[in-house]
């Protein structure tokens, strides 16, 4: 969703608020500057807390903030939300807590672990794209990103 998906959801945001797709495209360079800063804290955490607690609760960031973007009246409040959601769940959730969760699991292959970590990430980008996409044509981008409502499904 976060880098993967992003594409589909850029026309749909763009033609609700009538800018150019390149003005939205710009969420990708925020989330990834915010990302790049969020990193070494992160990477603190990861070291001196429990990995999961530091993906739970990334995953409920950027839940929150997914949610919170389907509701977001403006433009700039949906692309500033997409930002901080992607930035924080691709920091709490993606490569680094994945390797350090593989590096304490496994002493041996641990190798062989990252690499199927890294397989699932990308198998994960190959379906990413299409159902969304097929997710904005039936409920629309609001839905897919913030969960069904009444009416929605």
């Amino acid at each position: 969703m976060f880098i993967y998906g992003f594409g589909v959801l850029q026309i749909p945001i763009a033609e609700e608020f009538g800018v150019s797709r390149s003005a939205v495209s710009l969420t990708i360079s925020a989330s990834m500057l915010l990302g790049a800063l969020l990193a070494p804290f992160t990477g603190h955490l990861l070291d001196r807390g429990p990995i999961r607690g530091v993906m739970l609760l990334a995953g409920m960031i950027t839940t929150l903030g997914y949610t919170a973007m389907a509701l977001a009246p403006s433009l700039l409040a949906v692309l500033a939300l997409y930002a901080v959601a992607s930035a924080v769940g691709i920091q709490g959730l993606g490569n680094v807590s994945a390797a350090k969760l593989m590096g304490n699991w496994f002493r041996r292959n641990r190798g062989r672990a990252l690499g199927f970590a890294a397989l699932g990430t990308s198998f994960g980008g190959l379906l990413a794209p299409p159902i969304l996409a097929e997710c904005v044509t039936r409920f629309g981008w609001r839905a897919t990103v913030g969960g069904p409502r009444s009416g929605d499904c």
